[in-house]
C-alpha cells in the first residue's frame, strides 16, 4: 500500500482508538456517580430555611442585585452555573432581556425544526453564597400545574413543593433567610434551582458583604434524556406543586448523580409521529436537539406515539437506525442507552413492533448502544389508573387520570427503572469496548 494509504488508516484507527478511550472515561464516570446516589432521590433537610413571601420590591435597602443580563448582554452571569439547557435571554422585549431562560427542545412545525422552543423538566440554576439571608429573584409561574422551581441546599430540598408558583411570568423576589440570619449563620451553602417547564432567573440579591459564586459539576458529563411528553407530563389528582419530585426528566438526573441533565421531549412526536406533521419528528430535529448539545450519553425513551402510526418493525427500524447513525457520525463517542417504548399502559401490537425495531436498530452499534428492555418484563401493568383502581397491577398509581401520562409517583417509578436499568447496562458496554 502507499505511504498515503497507510496514513489514512493509521489515522482512521487512531480516531476510533480516541473515541474508545473517550467512551470507557464517559462510562466509568457514570457509573461512579450513580454508586454515590445509590439510586436515592433528594429528601428534605433536617435543618431549613425560612422562605418568605413573594415581593415586587426587595426589602433589601442596600445591596447588589445580581442580575444575569441586562438589555440581553451578560451582566452577572459568570456568578452562576447553568445546567440542563441551553440558557440565554429568551428574546429583545423587556424585561426578557434582563433574565436567563433554558431550551431543552423545540418543537417545530414540521418543515422548520428552530420554531418553537421549549423548556424540559430539570433546568438548573446553581452557585455558592455565605449570605446568611438573601433573596432569589426569578420569574414565576402559574399556580396548580407544577411549574416554577424546587430549592436544594447542599443536595438537600429545602421546601416540600414547588416555588414561584404563582403570579404567572411576573418578577418576584423571594426572601431566604437562615435562622435568626446573623453572623452565626453565615457560611458557604451550595444553592441549587431545579426549574421546572416554566420559569426564568434573573439572579440573587444580597447586602454590600456577600456574593454569589459559580458551582460547577465536578465531571462535567452532560446526559440528555430524549423523547416525548412522558418525561415531563404530570397528570395527577394530588396538588402536583407541593409534591416532593418533580416529573422524571428532572429526577432521572438526581438518580444518576449527574446535574448537567438536558430533558429534550417533545408531545405527541416521534419516528413518525404525528401522522398530521404539524411539528418535527425526531430525526427532522437531531441535529438542533441533539447533536448541537453535544451529550456524552443519551437515554433515548421515544417510540409511544409513533404506535399510532401502525408501523411495521421494516418501516420504522431504518428512521432509527439513521438517527443513531447521525448522532454517533458527530460525536462517535456517545453512550447511548435506547428503551423500548415508555408508554402508561399495556402494549400493543404497535408498540411490540417499535420495541422490536429500537431494539434490533441498537444492535447495530454494540459499542455505543445498550438496549432496555420496557414491555417484555412491563413497566406498567394491569388495567386501573390513578382515581379508579382495580388492584390488578401498578397501572392503579402510575398512570394518571387520562389513562396515558404518570402521575408524580409514576415519575418516580419510571425514572427509578431507567437509573437501574442504565447502571445495569454500564458493564455490559464497558465489555464491548474489548
Amino acid at each position: 500500500r502507499s505511504k498515503m494509504a497507510l496514513d489514512i488508516i493509521a489515522r482512521g484507527l487512531a480516531a476510533t482508538e480516541i473515541a474508545r478511550q473517550k467512551r470507557l472515561r464517559i462510562l466509568n464516570t457514570l457509573r461512579a456517580s450513580i454508586a454515590k446516589t445509590d439510586f436515592a432521590a433528594p429528601t428534605l433537610a433536617a435543618t431549613l430555611p425560612t422562605i418568605g413571601a413573594p415581593t415586587s420590591s426587595s426589602a433589601i435597602a442596600s445591596g447588589t442585585t445580581w442580575q444575569v443580563a441586562t438589555g440581553g448582554n451578560p451582566l452577572h452571569a459568570a456568578k452562576y452555573t447553568f445546567l440542563g439547557g441551553a440558557w440565554q435571554c429568551p428574546n429583545a422585549i423587556f424585561p426578557n432581556t434582563e433574565f436567563y431562560k433554558s431550551t431543552t427542545s423545540r418543537v417545530g412545525n414540521g418543515t422548520d425544526p428552530l420554531l418553537y422552543p421549549q423548556q424540559g423538566p430539570g433546568s438548573r440554576v446553581r452557585f455558592v453564597c455565605a449570605a446568611p439571608s438573601f433573596e432569589l429573584y426569578v420569574q414565576m409561574s402559574a399556580a396548580g400545574v407544577g411549574g416554577g422551581f424546587r430549592l436544594k441546599v447542599d443536595g438537600k430540598l429545602a421546601y416540600a413543593g414547588v416555588l414561584g408558583a404563582s403570579g404567572n411570568g411576573l418578577l418576584r423576589y423571594i426572601p431566604i433567610t437562615w435562622g435568626s440570619g446573623g453572623a452565626a449563620d453565615r457560611k458557604d451553602r451550595h444553592y441549587e434551582l431545579e426549574f421546572a417547564s416554566v420559569g426564568a432567573f434573573v439572579g440573587i440579591r444580597t447586602t454590600a458583604l456577600y456574593k454569589p459564586h459559580p458551582w460547577v459539576q465536578g465531571d462535567a458529563l452532560r446526559v440528555l434524556l430524549h423523547g416525548d411528553s412522558m418525561l415531563a407530563t404530570i397528570v395527577d389528582a394530588a396538588n402536583i406543586d407541593t409534591a416532593l419530585h418533580g416529573a422524571q426528566g428532572a429526577l432521572v438526573g438526581d438518580l444518576l448523580g449527574q446535574a448537567d441533565t438536558w430533558s429534550s421531549g417533545v408531545g405527541g412526536s416521534g419516528w413518525m409521529a404525528p401522522a398530521v406533521h404539524d411539528r418535527s419528528w425526531f430525526n427532522e430535529r437531531v441535529d438542533t436537539d441533539v447533536i448541537a448539545n453535544a451529550p456524552d450519553v443519551i437515554i433515548e425513551t421515544g417510540g409511544g406515539n409513533d404506535a399510532a402510526v401502525n408501523p411495521a418493525q421494516a418501516t420504522i427500524q431504518p428512521l432509527i437506525e439513521t438517527w443513531l447513525t447521525r448522532v454517533l457520525a458527530a460525536k462517535p463517542e456517545t453512550a447511548i442507552f435506547m428503551t423500548g417504548p415508555i408508554i402508561g399502559s399495556n402494549a400493543g401490537a404497535s408498540h411490540l413492533a417499535i420495541h422490536a425495531a429500537k431494539q434490533a436498530a441498537a444492535a447495530k452499534f454494540p459499542q455505543n448502544v445498550a438496549f432496555i428492555d420496557t414491555l417484555g418484563d412491563p413497566w406498567v401493568s394491569g388495567t386501573g389508573r390513578d382515581g379508579t383502581p382495580t388492584g390488578d397491577g401498578n397501572r392503579d398509581w402510575v398512570t394518571g387520570t387520562d389513562s396515558a401520562h404518570p402521575t408524580v409517583e409514576g415519575h418516580r417509578h419510571f425514572a427509578g427503572r431507567i437509573a437501574r436499568s442504565v447502571a445495569r447496562a454500564i458493564p455490559g458496554l464497558i465489555a464491548a469496548q474489548g
